[in-house]
């Protein structure tokens, strides 16, 4: 990536780690494949360090993925921002991977903000609101942004359970528990891509499971985009990765449908894309999420979740999953 496409990066290459590589055979993002370069520009990885300055070196860094929404903001999950309390030890990092024999770019970061209805206790209900929003300092260039779902046709058309949607993220390739292997270079902090089905909706159409069984998210993933593709070609993100289910390809993540966040996101930092005369989530002009009947008159429940549990986690000091769900 070249430094005429990132205005006001940081480069941060001084004693960097060994360069990642690419494994002769791999489980991408569990199931998927590496993504090609210059692929989901807006795609970028969310990393927070004590001790970032020139001669870090990520050795210790916890891990989100995020999606930028324009040259200043990006979109990530709530659980990932919600222990920050000094912006000046995170950064965003772009391209396809955190380490690169060649040099690597680096934002700081300006604000974080937290959904204030984020919530993920066993009483907190199907939807967990699990938002963040992350501004870097200074603009950047050279990223193909892509918009969320706001029109009903359009989510018609690819949020019915059954529908495909791709979900790109720097994660982990599988999971680990104590005992096991620790992740190898190339298993974690590349960006990867996978196609898995959406598989049911909450009552209110705010979060919806998605995957297949060995196609999955895993940790890592946190914040990243779920991206439907529509019947013309273009994009948009439906949702970001909130929580999933132990072990890893399960084919159970759980997702935040971000049109329940469009609110926030505009009273937050001025983003508005909502439809002319739809003000808010509720309203004759707006966006229904919810699922389709049942067919005996009752909206469609959720099955209840086997353990989701937050999808952050350190490079390569990993942090060990809750088996419940929790908060941070």
């Amino acid at each position: 990536m070249s430094a005429t496409l990132l205005a006001g990066i940081l480069w941060v290459a001084a004693q960097p780690p060994a360069p990642l590589t690419t494994p002769t055979q791999t489980q991408p993002i569990i199931g998927g494949e590496l993504s090609e370069d210059g692929a989901w520009t807006s795609v970028v990885a969310i990393v927070h360090t004590t001790s970032l300055h020139p001669n870090s070196s990520f050795a210790e860094v916890d891990l989100c993925t995020g999606v930028m929404l324009d040259k200043r903001t990006i979109l990530t999950a709530a659980h990932c921002l919600k222990q920050i309390d000094d912006v000046g030890n995170m950064a965003v990092v772009f391209g396809n991977r955190l380490d690169t024999p060649e040099e690597r770019y680096v934002a700081s970061v300006d604000q974080v903000f937290v959904h204030p209805d984020y919530c993920t206790e066993d009483d907190c209900g199907a939807d967990a609101y699990d938002f963040g929003l992350v501004t870097i300092v200074e603009n950047v260039g050279g990223i193909d942004f892509i918009e969320p779902l706001v029109d009903q046709t359009e989510w018609d058309e690819t949020m019915t359970p059954g529908d495909e949607v791709t979900v790109v993220g720097f994660g982990a390739v599988r999971e680990t528990e104590e005992g096991d292997p620790d992740l190898e270079d190339g298993e974690i902090g590349l960006k990867r891509e996978v196609s898995i089905q959406v598989q049911r909706l909450s009552p209110t159409g705010y979060e919806f499971i998605a995957g297949n069984e060995g196609m999955d998210v895993c940790g890592g993933d946190s914040g990243g985009p779920a991206f439907v593709q529509l019947a013309d070609g273009s994009w948009r993100i439906a949702g970001i990765v909130s929580r999933g289910v132990i072990p890893c390809g399960v084919g159970e993540g759980y997702y935040g449908t971000v049109y329940a966040a469009l609110p926030w996101i505009r009273e937050s930092v001025g983003l508005d894309y909502f439809p002319e005369g739809c003000d808010g989530v509720e309203g004759e002009t707006c966006l229904d999420t919810r699922p389709p009947s049942s067919g005996t008159g009752c909206r469609v429940e959720p099955v209840e979740p086997r353990a989701p549990v937050a999808l952050g986690l350190a490079l390569l000091g990993l942090l060990t999953f809750a088996r419940r769900r929790r908060n941070g």
